[in-house]
């Protein structure tokens, strides 16, 4: 395995710990009702499992983006991806998510937009 190149943070918010559980539950009440979860049909209930879950991979992936890590790179990650998308079969269990950052996220997102 190759040697793991450290690239700095970009913004002062990567060097934040993780937030808690505490902290995303709080974040989700608030967040509850919005129009946007109104508009997906999502309960505050749906939200804060995805949260907890979401908390759980990050912590799990150590904050690193595991598609920067098998490049060699550690990058801090900041969203939690499917691995095969639930558009394509996908589920929402642990083996079939990542921690990913914003950039691969976005660009592997546009990859499975063309399919």
């Amino acid at each position: 395995m190759p040697a793991l190149i450290l690239v700095p943070a970009v913004s002062v918010d990567a060097l934040a710990p993780p937030p808690t559980v505490r902290d995303i539950a709080r974040s989700t009440v608030m967040r509850a009702g919005s129009s946007s979860m109104e508009r997906a049909g999502m309960s505050a209930a749906m939200v804060s499992q995805w949260d907890i879950r979401r908390a759980r991979i990050l912590k799990r992936d150590n904050h690193l983006c595991q598609n920067c890590l098998r490049r060699g790179l550690a990058v801090p990650a900041t969203t939690v991806d499917h691995i095969k998308a639930k558009a394509h079969g996908g589920t929402d269990d642990d083996s079939n998510l990542e921690s990913l950052c914003w950039p691969c996220h976005k660009t592997k997102t546009g990859r499975e937009r063309l399919k």
